[in-house]
């Protein structure tokens, strides 16, 4: 997996060397672009003090909403919402932290992650949530550069980077 850091010293590695900015290039500074507003919504909606598991269920949940409808990919959100639940909570989210959480217990990191109980799914359905899960991932990763030097950790510990963005709930957002 490329980090952010990397994209963004090739894509500006492109305009430093002084080749054209092509139609290519253009699209990488805008999908960088895209990325670091997401992440950057994902930090603030932190800061803010909303629960990390909620933050990530909410951004994985909408990912699955914006899959082509003919796949009908959003009809694996309920039975994920049952499955990586908020104890006694009544929130309606997948649990995002408890997903990290499995995947990384199991080393299960495709759907149906080893769960008997999700539904069965198709080679393209398989496709394309994993590369929906992939851009979350990858911002998770996003966020973790954007706010600490130590991203290589995040990659390999999904657990650590949850304790990791629990104390980040502290740092203040700046007045205007």
């Amino acid at each position: 997996m490329i980090s952010f850091l990397e994209n963004l010293r090739k894509t500006s590695g492109l305009f430093k060397e002084g080749k054209e900015v092509t139609q290519e290039t253009s699209a990488d500074v805008s999908k960088i672009n895209a990325e670091v507003k997401a992440s950057t919504s994902m930090i603030n909606r932190i800061q803010q003090g909303h629960n990390f598991g909620i933050v990530i269920g909410l951004d994985i949940e909408t990912a699955l909403y914006r899959t082509p409808p003919e796949l009908k990919i959003n009809n694996l959100i309920q039975p994920l919402r049952e499955t990586f639940i908020f104890e006694g909570t009544g929130i309606n989210v997948i649990n995002g932290v408890a997903l990290l959480q499995h995947m990384q217990d199991t080393g299960e990191t495709e759907y149906p992650f080893a769960i008997g109980s999700l539904p069965a799914v198709s080679d393209i359905q398989q496709a394309e949530i994993k590369k929906q899960l992939s851009r979350i991932f990858n911002r998770i990763s996003t966020v973790y550069d954007l706010i600490s030097d130590e991203s290589a950790h995040s990659n390999d510990n999904p657990g650590a980077f949850i304790k990791f963005i629990d104390k980040i709930t502290l740092i203040k957002q700046p007045e205007s």
